[in-house]
């Protein structure tokens, strides 16, 4: 009995356990994951309550139930959403009802931080590829249709929405939603309400803010003329009202008139109703007539005031005319003295000397040069004589031609006129050289090869070619210089040419004597001068040393005194160039006719080097009558001339001495009866 109640005991206990911790678990709802830092800094979502804020009593209700719940919580705490939903308007009011109702389709919760609320990929849901791409101005998807231009698409997200890429937010702030197209909401209002809100009327978003492309002033105030083209902050200064202004010029221009100098209004007591003398059209145009004491005339008619009436030397000039009537009170003279003397002798003692060729009536400054006489201009230092007796002004002076120049200060002056002589052909004529004798002893003055009077003929002899290191010698003397100076871009090049002889002359040895291991000198000499001279190219150089050098073959005896041709044949066809210098033959037989006709053929080979071995002599010979013949010469025969036994012997029209074959018998020499001597042939051998 106690066994039975022990036993009921523990399983009621047991059961007990077990419904207590289904209770607390029902109660304590433990979350599948962490909340969303957005979500968890809310505190009517954390703890047990959390789940029943964001999942209704549909927490534990079907999945379709629990759907519906979760949805219309969400619109709860997100109000601006609700309203986009409301008015079937942006992103989430575009929805179908089956994704609508699903928000963790595309907002994962209970991740913690490691997703973000708002991923990519739920731009991607609704058909958003990029963020950074998304159309404001979508009928559809946009909360309030605006389309981005100018300064504005140019933007990023987070520039308008500071939120857009936070981990987290804040109850009560937007990542993209509640933003106003009011522009004084971006940006500052520098017109304090003044001019409305809509900053775009006039500014749009396509041009700098500063510019307002799009304003347009009030017809009571039109901008023309000299108001054109201002900024605003010109008119409308610190601080800055735009509105009620005063339309009189001295409520804007008291300034100006206060600091005008030239002439000095304020002390001048002249009027500051603007308009007597001014307009809007130019500030400096005025209908002022000025004092007959000085009417302005010519050129003097044209000037601004500002031209003669300024402070400082300006106005002390005005002042220096007032009392002595002279040019020279307000413009400095470019003329040297020797000039304006010669001027002055042409006029009567009371006149300025100015007057010689300017008049106060002349219009423009060019005026007064054809004034100019021959013998003033002599007086410059340039006398107009041949070949300059011809020319206009403004052949010599460019630019001030008569009757186009109105005035030339003192920098155009030394441009115009900058003292010349005839000896400075180079200062008025362009050089056809190029500068190619800037660098030299004369800095490319013409006169060191040409007459002042004619271009042609030059000065430049040989002499001066020798001194540019190239010393014209030989034939060179005769070249016309057109035919080593060449054109190059239309101008003819002297300087830098070439002093190598194959950059003038063809080759006729193909590069044979510039092989390797050829010397590149002989005797200091180069290139063809190794050999040849300028005198006469066939006329070589070359000794027997140098033939040594070239070829390491020794010219000895006789060989040395021959001519290159008549080792080194190099026959050509009429008009043909001669062909390379070829290596000549080693064999006698191919330079010297065999006298012997062929009675030392060997073969078919002569080889005349046995028996003649010196070059000196061809009659000197190295032969042995006992070791090289089929005949030794016993006591008798070796006192004997060789003519005694060879003797001379035609054959055909060539006469030869015979050597063999001869009989080697007594009896083919010496007669049997007696002592004479028999004919050489006897035996009845032949050669």
């Amino acid at each position: 009995m106690t066994r039975r109640i022990v036993s009921y005991s523990i399983g009621l206990f047991c059961l007990l356990g077990v419904v207590i911790v289904a209770w607390w678990g029902f109660n304590q709802r433990s979350s599948p994951g962490p909340l969303h830092p957005s979500h968890a800094n809310v505190s009517d979502l954390r703890g047990n309550n959390g789940c029943t804020a964001c999942h209704g009593s549909g927490a534990i209700a079907p999945s379709s139930a629990r759907a519906d719940s979760l949805a219309n919580a969400c619109l709860a705490c997100h109000e601006l959403i609700s309203n986009q939903v409301a008015a079937k308007r942006g992103i989430h009011g575009t929805l179908d009802a089956a994704a609508f109702n699903r928000c963790e389709t595309c907002h994962k919760e209970h991740l913690g931080d490691a997703l973000p609320l708002v991923p990519e990929a739920a731009f991607r849901a609704v058909g958003i590829v990029d963020q950074d791409l998304y159309d404001h101005a979508h009928i559809k998807t946009a909360d309030h249709p605006w389309s981005l231009h100018g300064k504005h698409d140019q933007l990023t997200c987070s520039e308008c929405h500071p939120s857009a890429d936070a981990t987290s937010i804040s109850k009560g702030e937007h990542r993209f939603l509640g933003r106003t197209q009011v522009c004084t909401e971006c940006h500052d209002d520098v017109h304090k309400g003044e001019l409305g809100t809509n900053c775009a009327e006039c500014h749009g978003q396509e041009r700098p803010f500063k510019e307002s492309p799009l304003f347009k002033h009030p017809d009571t105030f039109p901008l023309r003329f000299g108001h054109a083209n201002r900024v605003c902050s010109d008119c409308h200064v610190t601080p800055k009202v735009f509105t009620g202004l005063s339309l009189e010029c001295a409520s804007c221009h008291t300034d100006d008139y206060d600091k005008t100098k030239s002439p000095p209004h304020a002390s001048t007591g002249l009027s500051k109703n603007c308009t007597e003398c001014h307009t809007s059209t130019t500030w400096q145009g005025t209908t002022f007539k000025h004092p007959n004491s000085f009417a302005l005339q010519g050129a003097h008619s044209a000037l601004k005031c500002a031209s003669c009436h300024a402070q400082g030397e300006k106005q002390n000039q005005v002042r220096a005319h007032a009392k002595k009537a002279s040019c020279t009170a307000c413009h400095t003279s470019p003329h040297e003295p020797r000039f304006v003397d010669a001027a002055v002798a042409k006029l009567p003692p009371v006149a300025d000397a100015c007057l010689a060729c300017h008049h106060a009536t002349d219009v423009l400054w060019s005026d007064a040069m054809p004034r100019l006489t021959p013998e003033l201009h002599a007086s410059t230092g340039f006398p107009l004589l041949k070949p300059h007796d011809t020319q206009t002004c403004g052949q010599c002076h460019p630019g001030v031609e008569p009757g186009h120049v109105r005035s030339i200060d003192a920098t155009l002056w030394n441009v115009r006129f900058p003292g010349r002589s005839q000896e400075t052909c180079e200062k008025c004529h362009q050089d056809p050289h190029a500068g190619q004798f800037v660098s030299t002893a004369s800095k490319g003055a013409c006169t060191a090869c040409h007459e002042t009077t004619r271009f042609f003929p030059t000065a430049f002899g040989v002499q001066e070619h020798a001194a540019c290191g190239f010393e014209l010698t030989g034939s060179h003397k005769a070249v016309a210089c057109a035919l080593c100076h060449k054109e190059e871009n239309g101008v003819r090049k002297f300087v830098g040419i070439s002093h190598a002889c194959a950059d003038c002359h063809e080759d006729v040895h193909k590069g044979a004597f510039d092989k390797e291991g050829r010397p590149t000198t002989i005797n200091g000499l180069a290139g063809c001068a190794r050999c040849h001279s300028t005198e006469a190219f066939q006329k070589v150089t070359w000794s027997a040393a140098d033939h040594m050098t070239w070829t390491c073959e020794a010219l000895l005896g006789k060989h040395a005194q021959a001519t290159c041709n008549q080792c080194h044949r190099r026959d050509a066809q009429p008009g043909q160039p001669l062909a390379p210098i070829a290596a000549a033959p080693k064999a006698c037989a191919s330079c010297h006719e065999d006298p012997h006709a062929g009675q030392f053929r060997i073969g078919a080979a002569t080889d005349c080097a046995k028996c003649h071995q010196s070059t000196e002599q061809f009659k000197t010979i190295r032969f042995d009558h006992d070791k090289d013949s089929k005949f030794p010469l016993d006591a008798d025969h070796r006192t004997l001339a060789c003519a005694a036994c060879h003797k001379p012997q035609n054959v055909g029209n060539l006469s030869i001495v015979r050597y063999k074959p001869l009989g080697t018998k007594c009896a083919d020499c010496h007669d049997s009866r007696g002592t004479q001597p028999t004919r050489p042939n006897a035996g009845g051998a032949s050669p």
